[in-house]
């Protein structure tokens, strides 16, 4: 079974292409030339067709400020592109071995290999309830990127999923292209970093980002393939809490004399706002989902005195729900 229709090469060769175009046309052609040019001879040097690096010290040292900062933005570019690239062809391996059951250092392979040297329920249960991975996320302004930039990268990432993993009309793959086109267009006029040193309230947001955009989901998919995986072996076995996440954005006290008692208490409010607006959006989404009449099903008593207290506790839920 074909999992994909591209290639890391197909990747590299035409965010590569596009990367120019978008260059020829925001700079100038003779800054695509330029460009050009230093890729070239730094080619040439690693293929050993040219003895030294001269070539491209002596374009560099011409360079006008003007251009020096076209040329680092256009290879900042390049690279960020080539990032994604590189990152889709790990999805690619990791895919390919899943569906061929290659992918033997996966949760899937380790519970299959426990229930075949005869692992118990009760064992299990034990060395899950050992296991808890707790990542923390630093405060070292490490990541200088703008969120902006890093959704904009995403942004392409999907894209480059969906072209490599949709069966698609030309006329659906050209749209989806037009859009790669666009975000790279507005990614060239976007400035990449920040034009202040980075404060503890922009850490904190950093982290937040990735709350938002990635483990909110990432963490719910684990789970459920989790517990999925667990029960075609152990039927009996419940997959216990494994993650918990830790940070110390806007709370490191050590050395920053800017992380004060109130950046910490903004810092905690402002991320429990975001669980909750993510658990709000979830619910609404559910609703859409059990919208089963109460006139056809048998409700138990438990659930009618819950509905009952929460009915009391969000008056405005309840008159949202009856008006719909």
């Amino acid at each position: 079974m074909q999992l994909h229709n591209r290639d890391v090469r197909t990747d590299v060769r035409e965010l590569g292409a596009l990367v120019g175009d978008v260059l020829a046309a925001q700079a100038s052609t003779e800054a695509y030339e330029t460009v050009e040019e230093l890729r070239n001879a730094a080619i040439d040097y690693r293929r050993g067709d040219a003895a030294s690096r001269d070539r491209l010290h002596e374009t560099v040292d011409d360079l006008s400020e003007v251009r020096e900062g076209i040329v680092a933005r256009a290879f900042t570019t390049y690279f960020e592109l080539i990032n994604l690239a590189e990152e889709r062809e790990r999805v690619r391996a990791i895919r390919n071995a899943d569906d061929e059951g290659a992918l033997h250092d996966s949760f899937e392979a380790t519970i299959t290999e426990f229930a075949e040297q005869g692992v118990e329920a009760d064992e299990l249960e034990d060395l899950l309830a050992d296991v808890l991975i707790e990542p923390t996320f630093t405060a070292h302004p490490t990541e200088a990127r703008r969120s902006t930039v890093k959704s904009k990268l995403r942004s392409i990432a999907n894209h480059l999923g969906e072209l490599d993993e949709r069966n698609l009309t030309e006329r659906e793959r050209n749209a989806i292209w037009r859009d790669v086109t666009a975000e790279v267009t507005s990614l060239w006029g976007t400035r990449q970093v920040r034009q202040r040193p980075p404060e503890p309230e922009d850490e904190a947001r950093n982290v937040q980002w990735y709350l938002e955009n990635t483990l909110f989901d990432v963490v719910g998919d684990a789970y459920e393939e989790f517990e999925e995986t667990i029960s075609k072996e152990y039927g009996d076995v419940d997959c216990p809490k494994l993650f918990e996440f830790r940070s110390w954005a806007g709370s490191d006290r050590d050395g920053n004399p800017f992380v004060t008692p109130e950046v910490t208490d903004e810092t905690l409010e402002r991320q429990r706002e975001v669980a909750v607006e993510k658990y709000r959006d979830r619910c609404k989404r559910l609703s859409a989902v059990l919208s089963q009449d109460g006139e056809r099903y048998a409700v138990d008593d438990a659930l009618t005195a819950s509905l009952a207290a929460d009915a009391d506790r969000f008056p405005t839920v309840v008159g949202e729900a009856r008006e719909r």
